[in-house]
């Protein structure tokens, strides 16, 4: 998943994702102007993250008895009692204060940081637009620029992250209902932040409660723990991308358990994949809150 909505998604897979004909989006885009897709090198359509979020709209509002003329202009009017979202300058010092604890390795000041932008920002923008930049940016510092940052500055920012949100998490527990919906990391995937994030998402919508599997479990596993809990659906997570044959088991296992209709497949690890054009599972290539989006289309609620 991005955590800056700049992924560009091809029309052939959004039209996978959400079950539509390429006409329809068309159609969308001349008549309604609620979608403006970009273009690939070749000339194709691509759709970026607030495209995605208006084809979400739509379709609900759809789902709700509106003609697609109706659900287009309400689409593009700002959601009734909408909180204003703060700019991006007003990110700008909140992240810059992080930025310096971290350097220094101030574990105290660099939880400081983590709390003000809370604060700042509110929960959804501090943890996607400074958090996991920010874990990004470390990450990548030690790995290309030897000698300019270390894996003590990466470990210190997701020991920072962790305890956001788990405190979130903690918080949002007693308001949890619904049924389960399991959250597992893919086999060896080790990147279990985002998909706390998109638990503490599903948890505040008080309509879905998370089974958190985040240790990378083999797939036989996950589907035996949600078979346990009577899971309504499973979201696999991964940020690297598994080789196609390996994917192509993972997903042979989960259709014997009897779950190709009720799988969604998150995160950069599953972006180029055909898997989910070749099968029922259902794939997320956007932002955290398109995870909830789609759950709720799936499961009718």
């Amino acid at each position: 998943m991005s955590s800056h909505g700049t992924r560009l998604v091809p029309i052939r897979t959004v039209c996978a994702m959400y079950n539509l004909n390429p006409n329809t989006l068309r159609t969308w885009e001349r008549r309604y102007g609620i979608i403006k897709p970009k273009r690939s090198a070749g000339g194709h359509r691509v759709f970026d993250q607030a495209d995605l979020a208006n084809i979400e709209t739509m379709l609900r509002l759809m789902g709700n008895g509106l003609s697609p003329a109706e659900a287009a202009e309400q689409t593009r009017k700002p959601a009734a009692g909408a909180k204003p979202q703060p700019a991006v300058t007003q990110l700008q010092p909140a992240a810059r204060q992080l930025r310096a604890a971290l350097t220094a390795l101030d574990a105290q000041a660099s939880m400081k940081a983590c709390r003000d932008a809370l604060r700042t920002a509110g929960y959804e923008r501090a943890v996607e637009d400074i958090f996991f930049p920010e874990l990004a940016y470390w990450g990548q510092r030690w790995e290309v620029k030897p000698g300019t940052g270390s894996i003590a500055h990466e470990h210190l920012a997701s020991l920072c992250i962790r305890a956001i949100l788990l405190d979130r998490q903690q918080a949002l527990m007693p308001r949890a209902a619904g049924p389960f919906v399991t959250l597992a990391c893919a086999p060896g995937e080790e990147h279990d932040l985002p998909l706390l994030h998109a638990a503490n998402l599903i948890l505040a919508s008080r309509v879905l409660r998370p089974l958190l599997l985040v240790s990378g479990l083999p797939i036989a596993e996950i589907a035996d723990a949600s078979r346990r809990v009577s899971a309504a659906a499973i979201v696999l997570a991964a940020t690297l991308q598994p080789r196609p044959a390996v994917l192509r088991g993972w997903i042979d296992e989960l259709i014997a358990a009897g779950w190709e209709e009720r799988t969604v497949l998150v995160g950069p690890g599953f972006t180029r994949s055909r898997i989910f054009s070749e099968t029922r599972v259902k794939a997320v290539t956007g932002g955290y809150a398109q995870v909830l989006a789609v759950l709720r289309r799936m499961l009718d609620l």
